[in-house]
């Protein structure tokens, strides 16, 4: 069965790539725009492919016209038809929708093609010429509908037996759409001018049957369905001036037609015209449920083209059980049977098996028991067992502000006879004597230029320390020592994650693989007690120390902390740093406090089960989730929804339907798509009982954030929690350190460290003391394992744990992160160690339960670390330098190689890091041993 589309699918362009390559299709569509231009006044094919001289919009706008817009989807509708019966496509019966009753009518020879067209484009000027109005989608039957009509307001249409449309003069459809929208029923705005098939199109009846009157009529020669009584229509009523008036004034009966159609159509509808809007609506119905709806032309927008959407509808009508005249699909192309192989095969295999992965000796895998899942960051005191080195290990690079203990450490490591070239902040690489020089720290050009000129002179360094982070920061102390003012918080980037980024890169570049030890020194980075003060800002530099050496096996990076920095400035204590540097036992973070050496670890903290609804939670309660239609936030949602009825603030960035448009988008797209499946999701969690406000806001930026809590409150009274899962995914989100930019930085950065800070601040103004009962901000394990291209994700969510750590000192019992391992969602992982951990859907949600279960008194100062499998293994394995020595720095893990293929070009190898990074990338791609630089395979 043909469908054919009306009014409302039109676009610029739709069939184009049709019209290009198929003769049939382009000779219909030519004659119809030549025989249209009169009655038109312009040359129809400029609107339909518009060129430079008209442009899109100016075509757009007058596809927007009913006198254009009829007469175009004529043209497309009726060329599309005649090329599907060229392929051997006969259609049994036909339905179209308002003005596809008129394509229907034509293909079935009623009228003459080019009566029908001239008569086409009589009808668009009639209906453009009518007083303007207004058209509404409501989600009611037509029983249910009733009700709403009188005042102006007619029934236009019944598409399904749940969606009518209503049609009247603008004022009355506004005062509609604001009754429906009190009483909650799902209704849209339609995007038209006009109210068809309604009383004000009455002043077009006459004149269009007079014209129907003066031309030639025949019966049907195929069968089709009356828009006017939803049932076949008879020869002489298709033939009768009078009904063709009656089929303009009369409510489209789409659903009755559409059932009356499956009784011929062998359970195979074909809509033929732009779009899938007749599709969708078919599916609703309960006779159509079942069969095959296919589709010839995309939608607007989709990424698709034309001619590769009609030959995948060949493909489904085949499969469907039709059968193409594959003779004349094929006409006027040469075509031979050809034996297959041309050639004997070589019998040499060149698949690409799949990769091995990283060695998993000792790994335990994934436990069985949620309850073992949970560890809490700790710390051991420890003297360092590494034996002191026989001699200088330098020399020695040393990065520092002007005074302090950086300085001091220098004159201590001089004493001990080491070559120590020390590095200030500056405008450019500038050599100020001898041992002193100053770059510009964030400019990775700077940095190799200074290495050039150490490396000329004997001392390009074996050793680093980037000491830019080991004071107390400017912007924390004028905020009272609170550290959550952006403005400070982005300054900090600069000196410290922005630098060090800078650094590594260039030592990365310029070091030609040479084992290179360093140490990031700092203050403030790590809470070991109550009583040290934090300061989150600093915090990023952690992720780029967890994530250099996994990147760079032959660079170093530890990450050490003091108390007091001025109390390392001399005597005991200076010296008891340098002996710090000169031993390295392979811990990866340690701290001083009060002259001990504290080296981190975790502990393993295993949590029971949860018998009904964690204590945390209330039935009923009210729950803003950030990033609330992302992956894990749908998750969360759908648990709170059918656990506790809870009422739901989902809030997000990202554009996303209104409610009252859900239905509508399910059927323009088919039902097809991630925002119809969230919109499915958000459904299921509505007949669970919940209620729904879904609000647009970017959670770092504090007046949207304010305008969402107030809605919030104002609407629900109050809110009992807050799960903060807002962050930047994709695989653009993440990049090597060679690549990483401030920008991408601050894309990681912007929902969870700025974006904890602005809900911080709103939830203390807005609603003090009658706050939430808690703030869940969802961290990552990437914070305490790192992870190649992870540098950036896991600094801004080590910011994020910090944050929190700050907030409790106020809220001790309200504020908590949770560092999770990876969730398996939407599809299928890589096959390596990360997707045979990551967790289901529902195993996070009894870890979530979990920890929600205990009482608000003993949630840690820590964040709550989620590792589906023994987590000190883990971190021996991801942290361990020998392990990443051995494993070498190839970006991706490749299958077995081929040997290079006889190329025109001579093999040149990889000279740069950049340029091993992406030879390796093409090597586990392309499934070879080697790839040159110089490699074309295009």
């Amino acid at each position: 069965a043909f469908l054919f589309p009306g009014q409302g699918a039109q676009y610029p362009g739709m069939g184009r790539e049709v019209y290009d390559g198929e003769p049939v299709f382009r000779r219909w569509v030519d004659h119809g725009c030549r025989v249209l231009e009169e009655p038109l006044g312009l040359d129809l094919r400029e609107v339909l492919f518009p060129g430079p001289e008209v442009g899109p919009e100016r075509a757009a706008e007058r596809l927007r016209q009913t006198r254009y817009a009829q007469p175009a989807l004529f043209v497309v509708e009726y060329a599309l038809a005649r090329l599907w019966r060229e392929w051997g496509i006969e259609p049994r019966a036909m339905l179209g929708h308002s003005l596809g009753e008129w394509t229907a009518a034509a293909v079935a020879e009623v009228f003459e093609l080019d009566d029908a067209l001239r008569l086409v484009a009589l009808r668009g000027r009639l209906m453009q010429a009518m007083e303007p109005g207004a058209m509404i989608n409501v989600q009611l039957g037509e029983e249910a509908v009733e009700p709403f009509l009188g005042g102006g307001i007619e029934l236009a249409a019944v598409n399904a037996p749940d969606l009518c449309s209503l049609s009247g003069p603008e004022p009355a459809v506004a005062a509609l759409a604001g009754t429906l929208e009190g009483l909650g029923i799902g209704h849209r705005r339609l995007h038209t001018s006009h109210a068809f098939h309604s009383a004000m199109m009455d002043p077009a009846v006459r004149p269009l049957v007079e014209a129907v009157a003066a031309v030639e009529r025949r019966a049907p020669r195929i069968p089709f369905v009356s828009n006017v009584s939803g049932r076949w229509i008879g020869a002489d009523e298709a033939q009768d001036p009078s009904y063709w008036g009656r089929q303009l004034r009369s409510a489209v009966r789409f659903a009755d037609g559409a059932a009356e159609l499956a009784t011929a159509a062998d359970g195979v509808f074909l809509e033929v015209g732009p779009g899938r809007t007749l599709a969708s609506l078919a599916r609703r119905s309960v006779s159509v449920a079942g069969a095959d709806v296919v589709t010839s032309l995309p939608p607007p927008g989709d990424a698709g083209t034309a001619d590769e959407a009609l030959m995948a509808a060949l493909g489904r009508l085949w499969l469907a059980g039709a059968d193409p005249d594959w003779s004349r699909f094929y006409q006027g192309q040469r075509r031979a049977k050809v034996e297959l192989p041309t050639y004997p095969f070589e019998r040499q295999r060149y698949w690409v098996e799949p990769g091995r992965g990283l060695p998993v000796s000792g790994l335990e895998g994934k436990r069985a028991d949620v309850g073992q899942w949970f560890y809490l960051p700790s710390w051991r005191r420890s003297a360092s067992l590494a034996p002191p080195p026989a001699a200088g290990v330098g020399p020695w690079l040393l990065v520092a502000d002007e005074v302090g203990v950086v300085a001091a450490l220098a004159e201590e490591l001089r004493r001990a006879g080491e070559t120590v070239s020390l590095v200030r902040p500056g405008d450019a690489c500038h050599r100020l004597d001898a041992e002193t020089y100053t770059v510009a720290v964030t400019d990775e050009g700077s940095w190799r230029e200074l290495w050039r000129r150490l490396d000329a002179d004997g001392r390009a360094p074996r050793r680093w320390l980037h000491g830019l982070a080991v004071d107390p920061l400017a912007g924390d102390l004028q905020s009272g020592g609170r550290g959550d003012s952006a403005e400070a918080f982005r300054a900090a980037q600069e000196t410290g994650q922005g630098s060090l980024l800078a650094l590594a890169r260039a030592l990365a570049e310029e070091s030609g693989g040479a084992d290179l030890e360093g140490v990031v020194l700092t203050s403030g980075l790590h809470r070991l007690d109550g009583r040290d003060p934090i300061e989150p800002a600093k915090a990023p530099l952690l992720g780029v120390c967890r994530v250099l050496p996994q990147e760079y096996p032959h660079l170093g990076c530890r990450a050490v902390d003091l108390d007091r920095p001025s109390a390392w400035t001399g005597g005991a204590a200076v010296a008891q740093l340098a002996d710090e540097l000169w031993r390295d036992d392979g811990e990866a973070v340690v701290a001083f406090r009060g002259g001990r050496r504290w080296v981190q670890e975790v502990e393993a903290t295993p949590l029971p089960p949860v018998t009904g609804v964690p204590r945390r939670l209330r039935e009923g309660g009210v729950y803003l989730i950030t990033g609330g239609l992302g992956g894990v936030g749908l998750v969360l949602a759908r648990y709170l929804a059918e656990s506790v009825g809870a009422k739901l603030v989902l809030v997000g960035r990202s554009k996303f339907p209104p409610p009252e448009a859900w239905l509508g988008w399910l059927l323009e797209h088919g039902g097809a798509g991630a925002v119809c499946r969230k919109i499915l999701e958000l459904q299921n969690m509505q007949e669970a009982g919940s209620e729904l406000l879904l609000l647009r806001a970017d959670v770092a930026d504090e007046a949207q954030m304010d305008a969402a809590v107030a809605t919030a409150v104002e609407r629900f009274g109050r809110l009992d929690g807050v799960f903060h899962c807002a962050g930047v995914a994709g695989q653009e989100a993440f990049q090597p350190i060679q690549l990483l930019t401030p920008e991408r930085c601050a894309e990681q950065l912007h929902p969870k460290a700025y974006g904890t800070m602005v809900l911080h601040r709103v939830l203390e103004r807005r609603l003090g003391d009658d706050g939430p009962d808690f703030v869940l901000v969802m961290s990552s394990i990437a914070g305490v394992l790192g992870g190649r291209f992870f540098a950036a994700y896991a600094g801004a969510n080590l910011a994020a744990d910090a944050l929190v750590q700050r907030y409790r000192e106020t809220a001790p019992g309200r504020w908590l992160s949770v560092a999770w391992d990876g969730w398996r969602l939407d599809g299928a992982m890589p096959d390596n160690e990360v997707s045979e951990l990551a967790m289901s859907p529902e195993e996070g949600v009894e870890a979530l339960r979990r920890i929600l279960g205990v009482e608000p008194q003993l949630w840690s100062e820590q964040p709550v670390i989620v590792s589906t499998g023994e987590l000190g293994e883990r971190r021996r394995r991801w942290l361990d330098r020998e392990r990443l020595r051995a494993q070498g720095p190839t970006p991706l893990t490749a299958g077995e190689g081929h040997a290079r293929p006889s190329l025109s070009t001579a093999f040149k190898a990889p000279s740069s890091s950049a340029e091993t990074l992406l030879a390796g990338i093409w090597c586990t791609l392309l499934g070879l041993d080697e790839v040159g630089v110089d490699d074309d395979f295009f």
